[in-house]
C-alpha cells in the first residue's frame, strides 16, 4: 500500500470514528438537559405543591392533602431528573474516556469530538 493510499484509508476511519462519537455527545448533552428541564419541573411542582398546601391551610383538608401530594410528587420529579442529568455526564464521560484512547482520531479531531475549539496564542 501507498502512503497516499494509507492517509487515505486512515481518513476515512478517522471521519467515520468523529461523526459516531460527535453523535454520541449530541445524545449525551440532550439527555443532561432533558434532566435539568425534569428538575425545574420538580422544582415548579414542589414550589406550587407547598403554596396549595399553606393556602389552604386547616380550613379544607382536599387542597391541603392535594399540596401534599404535588409537593411530593415534585420531590420524586426532581429526583429523577438528578438521575437522568448524572445519566448524561456519566455517558459524555465515557465518551471523553473512548475518543483519548482512539486510535483512529488525531489530537485536533479528538478536540472537535470533545467540542474544544482550537486557540491559537496571541502575540502580545
Amino acid at each position: 500500500m501507498t502512503t497516499t493510499a494509507v492517509a487515505m484509508q486512515s481518513s476515512r476511519y478517522e471521519s467515520a470514528a468523529l461523526g459516531r462519537y460527535k453523535n454520541g455527545y449530541a445524545v449525551a448533552k440532550a439527555i443532561s438537559r432533558v434532566g435539568r428541564a425534569v428538575k425545574i419541573l420538580g422544582s415548579m411542582l414542589i414550589v406550587g405543591g407547598i403554596y396549595v398546601a399553606c393556602m389552604a391551610g386547616g380550613n379544607n383538608p382536599i387542597p391541603l392533602g392535594l399540596g401534599i401530594v404535588g409537593a411530593i410528587l415534585g420531590l420524586l420529579t426532581y429526583v429523577a431528573g438528578v438521575l437522568l442529568g448524572a445519566q448524561g455526564e456519566l455517558m459524555t464521560a465515557a465518551f471523553d474516556t473512548a475518543v483519548n484512547s482512539s486510535q483512529f482520531l488525531t489530537t485536533d479531531a479528538m478536540a472537535s469530538a470533545m467540542g474544544m475549539e482550537a486557540t491559537t496564542p496571541k502575540e502580545c
